[in-house]
């Protein structure tokens, strides 16, 4: 096969999994912020999709298959273990990690390792934001309302043990990295 057809081919697949990421994101988002608990069937629907699609890229590959299962691997470890720790630690929740697990999946292969932690980036930056926006915006709440009776230690508290979404940070995230891509 033509070497330009085939880069042609590989970049349609990268452009097809990054809108078939989005939306997929994107839903489990909206189930985050409405019930925050995201089916496993929407996890199972993506993969259904996404695995025909890795074969194919893997079949288009012919001379850099060694390298591809290397770099695919190390990924998919890097961020397995990764997941485990920040789950244990409470820090994300399954939907998180299974989101960056199969985010670890789809784009590591030739990419290298360097698409997932580019999006897990993202979306701490963006989840930091926006944690400090709420307390900030909080704060200020509490401050000008001295009705409330309430201790400042008692406000960081409430805080702090409210659950906040993740999964729609990690999908501007993934916004952010197909607009710098």
């Amino acid at each position: 096969m033509n070497p330009d057809s085939v880069l042609f081919i590989l970049f349609f697949l990268f452009r097809l999994k990054q809108l078939l990421f989005l939306i997929f994101l994107f839903a489990a988002s909206l189930y985050d912020l409405k019930t925050k608990r995201i089916p496993n069937r929407l996890w199972v629907s993506l993969s259904f999709f996404l695995f025909p699609l890795l074969l194919f890229e893997f079949i288009l590959i012919e001379r850099f298959r060694l390298f591809y299962l290397f770099q695919f691997f190390l990924s998919v470890g890097a961020f397995f273990i990764f997941s485990i720790i920040v789950f244990s630690m409470k820090f994300f929740g399954g939907a998180d990690c299974k989101a960056f697990l199969l985010i670890a999946i789809g784009f590591s292969g030739l990419n290298s390792i360097a698409i997932p932690i580019q999006i897990l980036i993202y979306s701490l930056a963006i989840s930091v934001l926006f944690i400090s926006v709420l307390f900030l915006k909080n704060g200020f709440l509490f401050f000008k309302s001295e009705k409330t009776g309430m201790r400042f230690q008692t406000f960081i508290i409430q805080f702090l043990s409210r659950k906040i979404p993740f999964l729609p940070s990690i999908t501007i995230g993934f916004c952010l990295f197909i607009l710098n891509f």
